[in-house]
C-alpha cells in the first residue's frame, strides 16, 4: 500500500464530510481503515459519522439509574 493512497483516501473522506455527503464520506473512511486498520484518524471519522447517521435515541437508550 502506498502511503499517498491512504492520505488521499482520508482527505477525500474529510472533504465529503464537510460537504455533508455523509454516506460517501463514511465509505471513504471505511476504505481508509481497510488500507490501514490501525489508523486512529479513520476510526474517529467512522465513529463521528455513525453517530451522525444513527444518533442515540433517548427513548430507547438504557437508563443510567
Amino acid at each position: 500500500m502506498a502511503r499517498t493512497d491512504f492520505v488521499r483516501t482520508l482527505r477525500t473522506a474529510e472533504k465529503l464530510g464537510e460537504k455533508g455527503v455523509i454516506g460517501s464520506s463514511l465509505a471513504w473512511y471505511l476504505k481508509a481503515r481497510k488500507l490501514y486498520p490501525a489508523s486512529d484518524f479513520a476510526e474517529e471519522g467512522i465513529n463521528r459519522l455513525v453517530k451522525e447517521v444513527l444518533p442515540e435515541n433517548p427513548a430507547t437508550a438504557p437508563s443510567s439509574g
